[in-house]
């Protein structure tokens, strides 16, 4: 019997890009379906905290989304209209993405493609790539994901590539966290990219994006991270701010920018007029750490299970990570490369372990740090073929088990028995 050939198989669009609108209808009915239950895609009082401040209230991180709801919305905004905003953002960004991976799969050589798409499984499901910024809807972080998105757009773009520096201010503007994830992702993809170029003077150009974006960072993150109480309005103006925006939620920007959590200071005023220096620097630091152990105990073994739970998850696709980046590191011969190899190698660990002594989020830094493993793997096996063949000859080799296809079940559907 013939298959039935409605008028959308039939379009010149589909046939081109079956696979992009595959993916991204997948993507959001995974997330209307599964991750969030039906519920509806909506901004909660604690999100919608982050579109109600814009620069009137001083030059300072976590204020950049903000400012640009405000200024595009004006007297319209609101937690609906700020609903409707995120909403379509993330479509833009399932969009985006969908292209990408369309991309990966064609590139990909024929007899590989089921193994290519069973891989790609776990990146378009699962607990710890995307599902936290729908279930979420208008968080900080989900900036991250779409200033990624302009990265990988214009790493390859001729004239493109040099707004990078610009991503990575942007980057800092969101938190200074940055450093952690958005920052490392950038940089590792830079210097890699300069690895695998063969003509010198884009390889030179490479790595001159690099350096400037590197100082760019530096510089950004240094100044924000000793000026910015400087340059904020007091604490009252800010209340009054938000509550004409139309919220009363001012737990999260009393911590992040007058150090007021639950009642009390848990940092000294006197430490933020000190002067510029490196001691200045660590104590900033120190309390940052102080307070969050602190955080830690109060919330008791939620946090352990958390940690537990999330790595005994991840760990069967981390392994294949890990083994498929070690062998990255053996075939890869240029100095860059190889130190590029061994920054991939780190990264998890490093944003993970290092992330949770600033925050109690676990879920959310395994997200992070999680993503960022698995998409410069994918980037790897886009540009390097021969990589790729090794690695997909593994997985249709293991694919037909009954034990993977148990835990692709187990870690797809997660969110119905567990909330993340």
């Amino acid at each position: 019997m013939s298959k039935v050939q409605t008028p959308l198989r039939q379009s010149p669009f589909f046939k081109k890009h079956r696979y992009s609108v595959f993916f991204f209808l997948f993507l959001v009915a995974y997330h209307v379906v599964v991750v969030n239950r039906f519920q509806p895609w909506r901004v909660e009082e604690i999100t919608y905290a982050f579109h109600a401040v814009d620069f009137s209230l001083g030059l300072a991180t976590k204020l950049l989304p903000g400012a640009v709801f405000n200024a595009l919305f004006g007297r319209f905004a609101s937690r609906l209209t700020a609903s409707i905003y995120e909403t379509v953002l993330i479509l833009l960004f399932f969009a985006g993405v969908s292209i990408f991976l369309e991309r990966f799969v064609l590139r990909v050589q024929p007899e590989h493609r089921s193994a290519a798409l069973g891989l790609l499984a776990f990146y378009v499901t699962g607990a710890y790539t995307f599902s936290v910024y729908t279930k979420e809807l208008g968080m900080l972080d989900v900036y991250w994901l779409f200033f990624s998105l302009l990265f990988l757009i214009f790493l390859e773009h001729k004239w493109l590539r040099f707004l990078i520096p610009l991503l990575y201010v942007a980057s800092i503007m969101i938190h200074f966290s940055a450093i952690l994830n958005a920052i490392i992702f950038f940089s590792i993809i830079l210097l890699y990219r300069a690895s695998i170029e063969q003509k010198k003077k884009e390889r030179r150009i490479y790595l001159l994006i690099f350096a400037l974006s590197m100082l760019v960072a530096a510089v950004s993150f240094l100044f924000f991270l000793v000026y910015e109480p400087r340059f904020i309005c007091p604490i009252e103006t800010f209340h009054q701010k938000l509550q004409e925006h139309g919220t009363d939620f001012f737990e999260y920007y009393d911590y992040a920018f007058y150090n007021w959590f639950r009642g009390e200071y848990y940092r000294p005023s006197e430490l933020t007029g000190m002067d510029f220096s490196l001691n200045k620097i660590w104590q900033l630091i120190l309390y940052q750490v102080r307070f969050n152990f602190d955080l830690m105990q109060s919330i008791g073994s939620h946090i352990i299970i958390a940690f537990i739970g999330g790595l005994v998850i991840l760990f069967p696709l981390l392994l294949v990570f890990y083994k498929f980046l070690l062998q990255h590191l053996r075939m890869t011969n240029n100095r860059i490369g190889r130190f590029c190899a061994l920054l991939m190698l780190l990264q998890f660990p490093f944003t993970f372990l290092v992330a949770i002594l600033f925050s109690v989020d676990v879920n959310r830094w395994l997200t992070h740090g999680f993503l960022m493993i698995f998409t410069t793997v994918l980037l790897i096996m886009y540009y390097e073929k021969e990589k790729a063949a090794l690695l997909l000859e593994k997985i249709k080799k293991a694919a037909g088990g009954p034990e993977v296809k148990l835990y692709y079940l187990g870690y797809a559907m997660i969110h119905v028995f567990a909330y993340f």
